[in-house]
């Protein structure tokens, strides 16, 4: 990457991604879908996501997490301009910290080779070699109105240092649960598994918080 650089500019008119990290004390909030699991899972386990998704034709990255947020939680957030920008080059596995333009910078820029550059995701939207995903620190002034929205199956409070449990898959809501997590949903049957992606961008940003909250001593 350039030695400073502007993410609203580097990523305009570029297929892109975005989402929001909302915290509440040592937890982060996640999303559980159906969507995005792998075919032997179909129905039976939850993918654990981040708040976050696809841009929408014209809309700059910054705007693609504001709008995913309110989808997905049905409620606004506040976004706050992180401190450090870390900059992930998801081909090379390489993570480092850079210098951003941009007024309100996100915790993490991640970016990947885009294996159908030539194609968009759906018409109307860009192309381009890479995809680039951008996660943006949010925080919520009412926490008692959120609900899952979207497709969204449910919201989960996950301890932060708890994301590494989730990786082999045969973790359950209740097990979390039993580690400190919150369910935001009281309709989902708690003996479900729960999966996630080895793309997932949060496990990226679970770590990212995870030494930053040793460093300040929590």
């Amino acid at each position: 990457m350039e030695t400073k650089i502007n993410i609203k500019e580097v990523t305009s008119q570029q297929p892109f991604c975005a989402g929001v990290i909302i915290t509440k004390e040592d937890k982060i909030l996640v999303t559980l879908n159906t969507d995005g699991l792998p075919k032997n899972l179909k129905g039976i386990s939850l993918r654990v996501g981040g708040v976050g998704g696809g841009q929408e034709p014209d809309e700059n990255i910054l705007e693609c997490a504001i709008r995913e947020a309110k989808e997905e939680i049905c409620v606004d957030v506040e976004i706050m301009p992180s401190k450090s920008t870390f900059f992930h080059n998801i081909d090379e596995s390489k993570i480092e910290e850079i210098d951003v333009k941009d007024e309100i910078p996100p915790l993490l820029f991640e970016r990947v080779s885009n294996p159908r550059p030539n194609v968009p995701f759906k018409e109307g939207l860009p192309i381009g070699p890479y995809i680039y995903f951008g996660l943006y620190e949010a925080k919520l002034n009412n926490w008692d109105e959120i609900k899952a929205g979207d497709d969204v199956q449910g919201l989960l409070l996950l301890p932060i240092k708890e994301w590494n449990s989730l990786l082999d898959g045969n973790c359950t809501i209740a097990d979390v649960k039993n580690r400190g997590a919150e369910l935001i949903h009281n309709n989902l049957d708690e003996s479900t598994k729960l999966w996630v992606s080895p793309q997932e961008s949060f496990g990226t940003v679970s770590k990212l918080l995870l030494k930053r909250n040793q460093l300040m001593g929590f």
